[in-house]
């Protein structure tokens, strides 16, 4: 009853206005959701279209060789890369990380391009870590089934906007719009 007297209404009148913005927003519902079914044609298009693609993931071992101050540095790194000298020092490798292809520091961007059980000799301050790829999983694209609700979502959304654009061209187009003049209103100006 406040709110119908606030607005200028009687109770009865403001029920009248409660339901014609009723049916007002149940046509609108209705005339949205009739709309906006996507087929599955559509969303294997877009899916075909747009592919995400999965990072590369690559599973790193290291360990630590101190110096040997009866060696070179250089001939400590020489030894160090070769494969036979490494398994006669019977290395004590760490559990594999895995890390995503963003997730590599730039300085350590020699994971990017090593290939399986390749080892790369890093010098440190006391001595030198080795990076061992124990394995890696390529990048590769998302799956269909993944992606299905969010492409159906985003198509849904962008079918939203042109649908609502549409329905408001249309009552434009079939709507008339009356202006009523108060003359004594316009005799006072």
């Amino acid at each position: 009853t406040e709110m119908a007297r606030v607005q200028g209404y009687t109770l009865e009148e403001f029920y009248d206005e409660l339901k014609r913005l009723q049916r007002s927003n149940n046509y609108m519902d209705y005339e949205v959701q009739a709309r906006m079914d996507i087929p599955e044609d559509d969303i294997k298009k877009h899916f075909d279209v747009n592919p995400v693609m999965e990072e590369a993931v690559y599973f790193i071992q290291t360990t630590f060789v101190p110096f040997d101050e009866n060696k070179t540095e250089a001939q400590q790194v020489r030894e160090l890369r070769n494969p036979n000298v490494r398994m006669s020092l019977s290395l004590d490798w760490t559990v594999p990380i895995d890390l995503k292809a963003s997730e590599v520091e730039s300085d350590k961007e020699f994971i990017l391009t090593m290939k399986k059980n390749n080892v790369f000799v890093l010098q440190d301050q006391d001595g030198f870590t080795l990076f061992r790829l124990y394995d890696k999983v390529d990048e590769k694209p998302v799956p269909f089934e993944d992606r299905k609700l969010d492409i159906l979502n985003e198509l849904r959304q962008q079918r939203f906007v042109r649908i609502i654009d549409d329905i408001k061209k249309d009552l434009r187009k079939n709507t008339s719009v009356y202006y009523l003049h108060d003359d004594e209103a316009e005799a006072t100006k």
